[in-house]
């Protein structure tokens, strides 16, 4: 099964102190919602347009919204970051892989 892309990522707090995970596709954004303790309206609709778009009856760009929103509604989203600025910090944390294309968690301390 392909890997359903979205960008920009949405950022989000994970459960370990400090560390930002930069969600940009469909997959992560579907095992992000499920460790998620608030299950209201909009957790609702992002976990249903994930099924969708992974079943090519959504696409990614809507579940990518709906998602963000979810993460506000939980109080874990964080502000966008621009590409440059979170490169410049991952240098600094020895990160190989581009933070603006990889789905992979980063300890940022925001």
């Amino acid at each position: 099964m392909a890997t359903h892309w979205f960008s920009p990522p949405v950022y989000v707090k994970t459960d370990r102190p400090g560390v930002t995970y930069g969600c940009n596709n469909v997959e992560g954004a579907a095992e992000e919602l499920l460790k998620w303790t608030k299950m209201g309206p909009k957790w609702r609709k992002a976990v249903q347009l994930c099924i969708d778009a992974v079943e090519d009856r959504a696409t990614p760009e809507e579940a990518r919204k709906a998602f963000g929103a979810a993460a506000r509604e939980e109080g874990i989203f964080v502000r966008n970051v621009e590409c440059r600025e979170l490169a410049q910090i991952s240098s600094h944390l020895s990160v190989e892989e581009d933070p603006c294309t990889t789905g992979t968690s980063h300890d940022i301390v925001w």
